[in-house]
């Protein structure tokens, strides 16, 4: 037979003592409490104990509970009744196989039973007449986890964000940095010197300001609206701490969820950034330049602005960037052959050119290339086979048309 589990405190037992730990608060909400008479075969209630994934089952007789059917009752009392009689096992009933556990009250402090789960893995809820419950060790974890999960995340979250300052901002620079970006926040000159005296509201203050942005975009990332987004979940974060800590409530499902989901966020842009920074360490010791290098020495911003456009717009179509030790090159890959045919230069701080020498082109093909990109009003020769300008902040808008241009007519070369 299978009784539910219902257990909600009335008005007086939520009280100051419900404050307590109680063993009832162990019991899986919602638990299907599934019991089996003694007459039930082993090899049914084996079966059953496999199906729900069981350890043990209460064997109970109307309201009497008689026992405990369990792997560890039945393999301890298998021998023995081998070697009174031949029957096969799985016949007999399982009330010749059946253990003790101990009782506990609902109401009892869930540390005087951790000496029964140690000794039994499980304990019963209830008394011999009136079964309420079972709880077992993996109950005990989960109800653990379910109460220190929030508090490890917004640890491990607090230690990220604290991570991310010193990645940052050089250490020498730290304790100024510090002490100016908090000065509002703090009076007469108390702003903290030492990150472990920061507070998570500092934190906010400090990544997600607009002053300070530009030294946490290498993390974040520089995308529009970025900073935003970053101070609304910081935020978040912050509410959802002070809930936590002050022990105001325990968050809901999606908030657990969310609170997750923004550590892993966090964690991830960490990784990015390391894993940018492995990279960039390699290629300077292979003397070759990369995406970050290359954009930090352009100059003005709307060339780094372009040369990001041509960099994701060339990704996206499938092309090759060959980084050298000061630029980068776009190379197409030709149909049928393993050969790259280069067609755009590009060298810091703001030098772009079309470069046509190697890509398999008619002369009246390559002429009309030519003379179209020389239509803009900002492409000039250089030699034979290039094209040439300077970024500038008139021509930014021009460029990422023409660039858009120079990949239409690369498609149709490839």
């Amino acid at each position: 037979m299978t009784n539910k589990h219902n257990h909600t405190p009335d008005r007086e037992t939520d009280s100051l003592v419900s404050s307590f730990h109680q063993v009832q608060s162990l019991i899986p909400e919602g638990q299907s409490l599934l019991t089996i008479p003694p007459e039930k075969p082993v090899k049914e209630a084996l079966q059953l104990m496999q199906q729900h994934r069981y350890s043990q089952l209460p064997v109970v007789a109307g309201n009497a509970v008689l026992g405990v059917f369990s792997y560890r009752s039945f393999s301890l009392k298998a021998l023995t009744h081998q070697k009174r009689s031949n029957d096969w096992l799985g016949d007999r009933p399982v009330e010749e196989f059946l253990e003790e556990l101990e009782y506990a009250h609902p109401a009892d402090d869930w540390n005087r039973v951790m000496r029964y789960l140690d000794q039994d893995d499980a304990f019963l809820v209830g008394h011999r007449n009136g079964l309420g419950g079972l709880v077992t060790t993996m109950d005990m974890l989960t109800y653990f986890q379910s109460i220190a999960d929030p508090f490890i995340m917004l640890a491990e979250i607090e230690l990220s964000l604290r991570k991310i300052v010193r990645t940052c901002i050089q250490e020498a620079d730290l304790s100024a940095f510090l002490k100016e970006s908090l000065a509002s926040t703090y009076d007469n000159g108390q702003a903290p010197t030492a990150l472990q005296d920061v507070t998570f509201n500092d934190y906010i203050t400090l990544i997600a300001s607009k002053e300070n942005w530009p030294y946490f975009e290498k993390v974040f990332g520089a995308r529009a609206g970025v900073r935003k987004q970053t101070s609304r979940r910081l935020e978040q974060l912050r509410r959802w701490r002070n809930t936590v800590f002050h022990y105001r409530r325990r968050l809901e499902t999606w908030e657990k969820e969310t609170l997750h989901e923004y550590r892993e966020w966090l964690e991830r842009r960490v990784r990015v950034y390391e894993a940018r920074l492995r990279q960039r360490e390699t290629a300077a010791s292979l003397g070759k330049t990369n995406r970050e290098q290359f954009l930090d020495r352009c100059s003005p911003p709307a060339a780094a602005a372009f040369f990001s456009y041509v960099l994701d717009r060339s990704q996206s179509a499938g092309h090759v960037i060959y980084w050298g030790e000061k630029g980068f090159s776009v190379r197409l890959k030709l149909e049928g052959d393993e050969k790259l045919a280069t067609f755009s230069r590009n060298f810091p701080p703001d030098a772009f050119s079309f470069y046509h020498a190697d890509l398999p082109l008619s002369e009246d093909e390559i002429s009309a290339i030519r003379s179209r990109l020389l239509d803009y009003g900002f492409f000039e020769p250089a030699g034979q086979y290039s094209l040439k300008t300077n970024v500038t902040e008139g021509n930014l808008a021009g460029l990422r048309n023409a660039y858009d241009y120079i990949l239409e007519q690369m498609a149709a070369v490839g």
